[in-house]
């Protein structure tokens, strides 16, 4: 399993703007201080997106899923 790791602004509330479409993923950290991003081929077994920390708990206050067929 692909599990990229990429520093992130310190603080208590963390801004984050992930982008994803069939073969890449883009994520921006704070106001765009951090970028990352990845180009990949998934098969449709791996067709799933997670967010997960590794050190402590995260608590969500908004998240917004949008799916734009082209």
């Amino acid at each position: 399993m692909w599990r990229p790791r990429m520093p992130l602004p310190e603080g208590k509330h963390l801004k984050l703007r992930v982008l994803c479409d069939r073969t890449s993923i883009e994520v921006f950290g704070g106001e765009g201080e951090v970028a990352f991003s990845n180009c990949f081929l998934p098969d449709a077994a791996h067709c799933t997106v997670a967010l997960a920390a590794s050190d402590g708990g995260v608590h969500v206050t908004t998240l917004c899923v949008r799916l734009i067929r082209a």
